[in-house]
């Protein structure tokens, strides 16, 4: 049976895992979305355009991860000097996509 004290240090693992940006690449996301939560009493229904923005960074790089397996490319996760890069090229790919 877990302690208390597990039970925190357990969570602050999960927090610390969330908090690096090495590996989320998600975090300004996640950061802005739990920042409404807080400014608006957590009422999530007031927060829903943040964390619909969490949710579609999270699977943008979930599909970049795939697909760097997929190939063999290391880092599975592109390192964050590397990220704005990648999803320039995803946007521009986007647009010639869609005809703009």
């Amino acid at each position: 049976m877990n302690s208390v004290k597990e039970k925190k240090q357990d969570n602050t693992n999960v927090f610390s895992k969330m908090d690096n940006d090495m590996k989320n690449p998600c975090i300004l996301e996640h950061r802005l979305a739990l920042r409404c939560l807080d400014e608006r009493g957590y009422n999530k229904d007031q927060c829903g355009i943040f964390f619909t923005n969490y949710k579609n960074c999270k699977t943008f790089w979930d599909r970049i991860v795939k697909d760097r397996k997929r190939k063999g490319i290391k880092p599975y996760l592109p390192p964050p000097t590397e990220r704005q890069t990648i999803k320039d090229s995803h946007e521009q790919k986007a647009k010639v996509d869609s005809g703009k």
